[in-house]
């Protein structure tokens, strides 16, 4: 008998983290990475990274460059597809099926997973895996553009990805509540 199936939540990185921690090729496909991907997400040679790192996803900071030149100077396979909400992970003997972005975003939000040991579950997430097109190799040169987008973008919320996005106060020390006008 393996684990069987298991729902975890508000939290689940702690458990997304433990349950990958398996011998053989990960397959995951994660919609957005934030800078601490790495801590949440331990890839390495040999796994394969589905990520959204389209121009809008890096501009908006919802995708981090830093994490995407992570994986891939760890071997990691990344690809990009500006398509993908998805957020599941595929290892030798589970999946994890869920809400959770790679992201600090996600260790705020309330997420949930379920994990997994269906063989059957497990081969329809690597077949979905497989299966996403218009996908893009993040290389060097991704990765040099890449990071042209993220400084010229800053962090806004985008559809679909809770954040507490920190607002800048440019001038004013403290928020102002009335104003007037002569």
């Amino acid at each position: 008998a393996g684990m069987g199936t298991t729902f975890h939540g508000p939290s689940p990185w702690p458990h997304i983290t433990r349950a990958i921690r398996t011998r053989g090729a990960r397959y995951a496909a994660i919609g957005y990475l934030g800078q601490d991907a790495p801590e949440l997400l331990p890839l390495r040679a040999g796994d394969l990274l589905v990520v959204n790192a389209s121009k809008a996803a890096i501009r908006a900071h919802a995708t981090s460059p830093a994490a995407l030149a992570y994986y891939v100077n760890k071997g990691v396979r990344v690809l990009s597809s500006p398509t993908l909400h998805a957020k599941v992970i595929a290892t030798n003997t589970r999946a994890v099926i869920g809400s959770a972005d790679a992201s600090e975003n996600s260790t705020l939000a309330d997420d949930a997973v379920v994990i997994t040991d269906d063989p059957d579950i497990i081969a329809s997430v690597r077949k979905f895996i497989d299966s996403l097109d218009e996908i893009t190799e993040v290389d060097e040169v991704f990765l040099d553009d890449a990071l042209r987008e993220w400084e010229i973008g800053r962090a806004v919320p985008l559809p679909g990805v809770t954040g507490r996005v920190r607002t800048e106060t440019d001038f004013l020390p403290a928020p102002v509540t009335r104003m007037f006008v002569k």
